[in-house]
């Protein structure tokens, strides 16, 4: 399974349904079922279903879907205007959390 690896702090949102829109600075043409991961465990699974480049202002329109103040926003994007929202589904936590390999990047994948 791929796992797309989350900070901690937007995890949490995510997996308490406060969050559904995850922020990236790159897309990725990955959908489907893929876990959410924190460091070397998976918390959480989740469908991927699209993904939207968006302008900061049109991210800043729809904070409620993804809690990242404009602050934020713009430290993370270095400077860029845009972003890319990934918009999960039916998201569900793992429990207990699943180990999965160290990653070095966003992805991490495991069999």
């Amino acid at each position: 399974m791929r796992n797309l690896i989350i900070h901690r702090k937007w995890l949490n949102l995510i997996l308490s349904g406060e969050k559904t829109w995850e922020i990236r600075s790159r897309n990725t043409s990955i959908r489907g079922q893929i876990g959410l991961g924190y460091r070397k465990y998976r918390h959480g699974i989740a469908s991927l279903v699209d993904v939207k480049k968006m302008t900061l202002e049109e991210l800043e329109r729809d904070f409620d879907k993804h809690k990242v103040t404009p602050k934020e926003l713009e430290k993370y994007l270095h400077g860029k205007n845009y972003g890319y929202a990934y918009i999960l589904k039916d998201v569900k936590k793992v429990d207990p959390p699943v180990p999965i390999p160290p990653s070095y990047g966003n992805w991490v994948y495991d069999k």
